[in-house]
């Protein structure tokens, strides 16, 4: 049984933050570097096609990247 607060005092309260799955932790690690380098190829003249099949080969291999060997277990 809890005991009881002081009237007028407030328990203490331990945020956590949510529980995230990896997949989706690696993709928006692997979405966000996507974007970055498509559009960094865009910004230094790299056609749009090749920006983004650079962009998409990269996020996928970030995504595997970050999916497999990315954070605790």
């Amino acid at each position: 049984m809890e005991t009881a607060a002081r009237p007028g005092s407030i328990a203490a309260v331990h945020f956590r933050s949510p529980s995230v799955d990896r997949g989706v932790t690696s993709f928006l690690w692997a979405l966000l570097f996507a974007v970055f380098i498509w559009l960094g190829g865009r910004a230094i003249g790299i056609s749009q096609a090749m920006s983004m099949l650079t962009a998409a080969v990269a996020g996928f291999f970030i995504f595997l990247f970050v999916r497999l060997r990315g954070g605790p277990a």
